[in-house]
């Protein structure tokens, strides 16, 4: 498993257009969360990301503090979306003022038993193998 033991240069310079939305100490829990949700390999729970940020690391915290922060801290998930959403617009050059068509698969289908519809191996067409 790769492990964390700082925020990249690059990534720090995108997450800093968070910054605002938390306190100085909620976002350096937010800079090692989302660092640990790209290198982590596995399931994305808590403990698999507490376990992506290496132990050498200076600003790793306790588990039970990322906990906190996801569970009870004061920040707003509406202005980190709304943060997201503006992000990937000017990073697609979308302009103000202009039309941008969004295409959502709201295609969900609820697995229930060992055989739901949609949910398998698909064939790729452009590697031509199943996946």
């Amino acid at each position: 498993m790769n492990k964390i033991v700082t925020v990249p240069t690059e990534l720090r310079g995108l997450l800093n257009l968070f910054g605002y939305i938390f306190t100085a100490p909620s976002y350096v829990n937010f800079m090692y969360i989302v660092s640990a949700i790209i290198v982590c390999g596995g399931r994305k729970t808590l403990l698999n990301l507490h376990r992506a940020i290496a132990n050498v690391c200076a600003d790793k915290k306790a588990y039970q503090t990322y906990r906190y922060f996801l569970n009870a801290a004061k920040w707003d998930e509406n202005k980190i979306a709304q943060k997201t959403a503006d992000v990937f617009l000017k990073k697609m050059g979308a302009e103000n003022g202009k039309r941008v068509l969004v295409v959502i698969d709201d295609t969900y289908e609820e697995k229930k038993g060992k055989n739901t519809f949609g949910v398998g191996k698909f064939w790729d067409h452009k590697t031509k193998r199943y996946i």
